[in-house]
């Protein structure tokens, strides 16, 4: 039966809506492995050939099969995606676009782990602000990990405004977080720091009080 249903991969795109439509609307679930290889087989491939942004039509099949199968839509074409390297700004934009329209908390999380696992470029770090501004939940683990990332990469990034715009989302909406030891790594990090929003980085960071 998923055999079947794979052929869909060959449908033209302006038919791709109506066939997601009716996935959604069978009788029973897919399974989390059956709706993970129709991810994949659906929208990998199309995604990341992108060109020019993606067609209403394309979209809208994304869209409606990612709300109602948000797990195996992070893993199966989320997360590959982003582990593309030279990933371009038509798949950001569509990604974040899936980050902000998609997604329940549990599944910003998966998306942020994705993240923390990959080298960070510009493009990467506007899917990691899009995540901060819908205040991703995250563990004292999780945290930890990305002020270590934030670390690694302050050099790289030293003249991005995109890095600095993060720094600052996380200083606004995570100080609970923050530690005497994560003070000290973001303020070695931000000594690096040659954009107009240095300042503002460090005014941010002193005047937040740990406990």
């Amino acid at each position: 039966k998923l055999c079947l249903l794979l052929r869909l991969s060959e449908l033209p795109e302006h038919l791709l809506p109506l066939a997601c439509n009716r996935l959604i609307s069978l009788t029973s679930d897919l399974s989390y492995s059956n709706a993970t290889v129709l991810t994949r087989n659906l929208f990998l491939t199309k995604v990341l050939s992108l060109a020019e942004p993606a067609s209403r039509f394309l979209m809208a099949a994304i869209t409606s099969f990612c709300k109602k199968y948000a797990r195996p839509s992070c893993n199966a074409l989320i997360g590959p995606v982003l582990q593309t390297p030279d990933i371009g700004n038509i798949q950001v934009e569509l990604i974040c676009r899936l980050t902000e329209d998609c997604l329940e908390p549990e599944h910003l999380t998966v998306t942020f782990g994705h993240i923390l696992s990959i080298t960070w470029s510009e493009e990467i770090l506007s899917v990691t602000y899009t995540l901060l501004e819908r205040k991703v939940e995250v563990t004292s683990e999780i945290f930890e990990q990305f002020i270590q990332k934030l670390s690694q990469h302050a050099e790289d990034f030293s003249k991005s405004v995109k890095y600095a715009k993060v720094v600052l989302a996380v200083l606004t909406k995570y100080q609970i977080y923050i530690t005497d030891a994560h003070k000290n790594i973001l303020s070695c990090a931000l000594a690096l720091h040659k954009t107009f929003l240095k300042k503002s980085m460090q005014a941010a960071l002193k005047h937040i009080v740990t406990t």
